[in-house]
């Protein structure tokens, strides 16, 4: 049995580079998702951050509309234009 050692190490090194260019694409492939979850993260943080914002409103309105009717009337047509919008906004962006 002759053994061509050239050959088997050519072989190998084939091999090799087949799978370090597999790893390095399969890098570059979750490299893509990692930036793309980071994207998705910060929209979605800009997003909480706007709730935020709208509840503590919220708060500090219906503290100033105490018991008057018409205030209360106002602060009650100003929330469903809020909870519309909100689940137009949902709407258009799923998860």
């Amino acid at each position: 049995m002759s053994i061509n050692i050239a050959e088997r190490l050519k072989r190998i090194d084939e091999k090799l580079s087949y799978l370090i260019n597999l790893t390095q694409l399969q890098g570059a492939m979750v490299m893509k998702e990692l930036d793309d979850l980071t994207t998705e993260v910060n929209d979605t943080d800009g997003v909480i951050q706007s709730a935020i914002v709208l509840i503590e409103g919220l708060a500090a309105k219906i503290a100033a509309a105490g018991t008057d009717p018409i205030a209360l009337k106002a602060l009650t047509a100003s929330l469903n234009s809020n909870k519309t919008a909100l689940a137009n906004a949902i709407a258009a962006n799923p998860v």
